[in-house]
Order: C-alpha cells, then sequence, then structure tokens
C-alpha cells in the first residue's frame, strides 16, 4: 500500500493529492515554519502538514485544508488534527500553542504497531524541538531528531504534538544582580518593577513553549512592557533572572 495523500507546497499554491490532485485555496506559505508528520504500519502509511503563518488563525480557516478521511473500512491509518470541529490534514496556525491534539485511527489495519515520525521540519529556530507526548502516560518523546514514535494501536492511544523553542527557561536565578517584580493586570499588561534600573536593562518574556513574544528596553523603575498578552503563563527574564507570570 501507499501513503493515503501527498502533500505538496510550492510558490503558488498548497495542494494535497489525494486520489488525485485538488488546489486548496490557501495562500503560499513557503517561508512558514512547516512541521510534516507520518504515521506508518510498515505497510501503509498517512500524513499531516503543520504551518505556522502570522496571517493564520488557530481557528478553521482558509489556511487549512480538511481531511478526507480514509475510514474504517480501508487498511490505510488515518492521522489528522483539528480546529474547531473540523478535522484536518493541513492545518495552518498563526502561533505555537503549547500543545496540539494529534488524533490517529487505526481503520481496518491489521498491523498492531505504529510509528509516527517528523519527515519534514524546516524554517523554525535553530535549536527548536518537537516531541510527541502520549496523554496516558505524560510521557515525552523527542521526534524532530529523526526518531520515530513507536506505540501499540491497542492500547487506545491519545497523543499531543509539543513544539519547543530554544529560549525555554527550566529554571530560575535567585542570585540576581538585579531585584525586580512582575505582576500582570487584568487587562493583560505586564509591568515590571525594579528600583534599580538603568534603562539599559533588556526585559524577554516567553511564552509557555519558550518562544520569545517580546524583547525591549526597562525604561524606568516602573515599565509597562509594549504588548498586551493572551491568558497564559509566561517567562520574564531581566539580565538572566527569571520569574514566571501568569495572565488571566
Amino acid at each position: 500500500a501507499i501513503a493515503a495523500g501527498t502533500l505538496t507546497l510550492d510558490n503558488s499554491k498548497l495542494t494535497r493529492s489525494h486520489q488525485g490532485s485538488n488546489p486548496l485555496k490557501a495562500p503560499a506559505v513557503v517561508e512558514s515554519q512547516k512541521l510534516r508528520l507520518v504515521v506508518t504500519d510498515g505497510q501503509a502509511s498517512d500524513e499531516i502538514l503543520l504551518y505556522f503563518n502570522a496571517n493564520a488563525s488557530n481557528a478553521y480557516d482558509r489556511y487549512d485544508s480538511p481531511k478526507m478521511i480514509n475510514g474504517a473500512n480501508s487498511s490505510i491509518p488515518d492521522i489528522f488534527t483539528m480546529a474547531d470541529n473540523e478535522q484536518l490534514v493541513i492545518n495552518g496556525m498563526s502561533t505555537i500553542p503549547t500543545e496540539i491534539p494529534l488524533y490517529f485511527k487505526a481503520n481496518a489495519s491489521t498491523a498492531s504497531q505504529f510509528s509516527v515520525s517528523a519527515t519534514e521540519f524546516s524554517n523554525f529556530e535553530v535549536g527548536t524541538q518537537v516531541y510527541i507526548k502520549n496523554k496516558n502516560t505524560s510521557i515525552e518523546q523527542l521526534i524532530s531528531d529523526g526518531t520515530a514514535y513507536s506505540f501499540n494501536a491497542s492500547a487506545n492511544p491519545s497523543f499531543s504534538i509539543i513544539i519547543k523553542a530554544p529560549g525555554v527557561i527550566s529554571g530560575f536565578d535567585n542570585n540576581s544582580s538585579i531585584n525586580f517584580h512582575v505582576f500582570a493586570n487584568a487587562i493583560g499588561q505586564i509591568t515590571i518593577a525594579s528600583p534599580i534600573a538603568t534603562g539599559n536593562d533588556v526585559v524577554s518574556v516567553y511564552n509557555a513553549v519558550g518562544q520569545r513574544v517580546l524583547s525591549q528596553n526597562l525604561t524606568s523603575t516602573r515599565t509597562v512592557l509594549n504588548k498586551t498578552f493572551t491568558s497564559g503563563v509566561y517567562v520574564v527574564e531581566v539580565n538572566g533572572v527569571s520569574h514566571k507570570v501568569i495572565v488571566k
């Protein structure tokens, strides 16, 4: 058996061939960050494409392509993501979520063992890593290094994809050379209060997956950052010293 579909990007259009070639109404995403995943039982395979484009949204829109399900009677498995209530084979998003749920169906395949691998991982910041998380066990395995994630379909697996940028901060330095406090207000603004800010100190803010979402100088002893943040957990770093803040 062969793959259920082949996803193709070029300079003018985004297309998927699935029992033929079908143009989609999505714009060109050549420079977008792209992650292509393939699931296989060793005989048949299926694939999906995730990409990130500032003009897309994380909801279902024209940057997405609905999944043509192989179906329960097919020997080809299905892999897909979702936006709103739509099953997707191509999922265009504006930002990288903390976790991207990944859905799998073995269908009529007689195999018990399957594997998921990342066959394309392009245009991400150097050092970015992709993990597949088994949501039943909470165990994460790196796949962006070319390692395939193997699983048994009879275990009713549930997965998500986690993309971690190289700026992710795992610890906090309490031996601070600069003393500062961080707090968020009700409208999503973050304020840095530091009695010894020089104006040359740089503050960086990272989201839950380690992406740097803002960088600016501390302009005074009390600086309101030039961004309104959505709800979530952020890490604020000044001169190597980090504090966590929750925006509600």
